[in-house]
């Protein structure tokens, strides 16, 4: 075989086995597509998730101001509970190592942990206004994080300025989440606003003061909304 036989054998192989230029364009168009559409499916369900946190976040606020308008008290604070809601447990003063005092408008202590705020939770399940066990202590938020309120100081810090006597306090949120619950409530920023949020180590609810810091991507944040 000569030298020429062998070169139209080679082309010919190549223009069998290789790609063309039209078959490589609309191999990287394809690719392009599914990676645009990655991204939007990914956009998509930050935001979804973001929302719906949000949403839980009103539904708290709001189950305040109903109880408060029903029964003239604050749902956790409520010395007087057990007259309207058979099983009821009232606040009183002098739980543990503090001082709470029923009845001054403030649900006091950890907002996952202490009697108000755990006592929420009861009254609002026995007035109708929540979904759950009343004899359950707490609730949870759609991404398996815990979900409370509290009047008190113990949890990511306050920035200055912020107004509302109570704050609705929900954990374990990715950073992105968190950026797009803040930007859907309030202005994006963990530092200033309505919303603030400190991140978390290990996945623990944030239960003392903790300086803020910027939303991260690869950390899960602890975020309160004031009200």
């Amino acid at each position: 075989m000569n030298q020429e036989s062998i070169f139209l054998q080679y082309r010919c192989h190549t223009a069998q086995s290789g790609f063309s230029l039209l078959q490589l364009t609309m191999v990287l168009l394809a690719s392009s597509i599914l990676f645009g559409s990655l991204i939007s499916v990914r956009e998509f369900s930050t935001k979804f998730t973001a929302r719906k946190l949000v949403a839980e976040m009103y539904e708290v606020r709001d189950m305040v101001h109903h109880y408060s308008e029903r029964y003239g008290a604050i749902p956790g604070d409520d010395a007087n509970a057990s007259n309207y809601l058979p099983g009821a447990e009232n606040a009183f003063p002098g739980y543990g190592p503090y001082f709470y005092r029923s009845g001054d408008g403030r649900i006091e202590g950890n907002w996952i942990g202490d009697r108000e705020p755990r006592m929420f939770w009861q009254h609002v399940r026995l007035a109708g206004l929540a979904k759950g066990d009343p004899t359950k202590p707490d609730a949870f938020n759609a991404v398996g994080g815990r979900i409370g309120v509290t009047s008190d100081a113990n949890l990511p810090t306050r920035p200055p300025g912020t107004r509302g006597l109570h704050a609705v306090c929900t954990s374990r949120i990715q950073g992105a989440i968190a950026a797009a619950m803040d930007g859907h409530i309030d202005d994006g920023n963990a530092s200033k606003g309505q919303v603030w949020a400190a991140p978390e180590i290990n996945l623990r609810h944030i239960t003392k003061p903790t300086p803020t810091q910027p939303y991260s991507p690869f950390q899960t944040f602890t975020v309160c909304m004031a009200f």
